[in-house]
């Protein structure tokens, strides 16, 4: 829907962690909620690191960020799915996908036909400097493994 709308949709609420949007004929419990667009939301505020978890909701998400999404301060965008129409989207707001090593604290662009570890797709915008400021981090100690 266009950046700037609100609307309303059905939401599940019987599900625990994987409630989600339902349609009006869904039998369990569910409530009207109000969605808002990124954009919306953000009005013209920004944030360099977004993690975007909606469960198959990816591109309606995106599609209502187009503005937030253009500004050169997001930096990274971490989600789950990946369509031609997100590859699209994310390819058209100078972003490429990458994977992080927290070993060596390193953003690197996939190479065509690569794919990321895990279920996570990782989009960045200037990976050398990505990975210059994940250097300067203070390390930390995970069961005994000093990243």
């Amino acid at each position: 829907f266009p950046s700037h709308d609100t609307r309303k949709t059905w939401f599940s609420s019987d599900r625990d962690t994987t409630n989600t949007v339902v349609s009006e004929l869904y039998l369990g419990q569910k409530e009207m909620i109000e969605v808002k667009t990124v954009d919306a939301i953000l009005g013209h505020r920004s944030a360099d690191f977004w993690k975007i978890d909606v469960e198959g909701h990816e591109e309606a998400v995106l599609s209502g960020a187009r503005g937030s999404l253009n500004r050169p301060e997001v930096k990274i965008v971490l989600m789950e799915g990946e369509t031609p129409a997100i590859k699209l989207i994310m390819i058209s707001n100078s972003f490429q996908k990458a994977k992080y090593d927290p070993f060596t604290r390193t953003v690197s662009i996939l190479r065509s036909g690569e794919s990321s570890s895990g279920s996570n797709n990782l989009w960045v915008r200037n990976p050398e400097k990505i990975t210059a400021r994940c250097r300067k981090a203070r390390r930390i100690n995970i069961h005994g493994q000093i990243i």
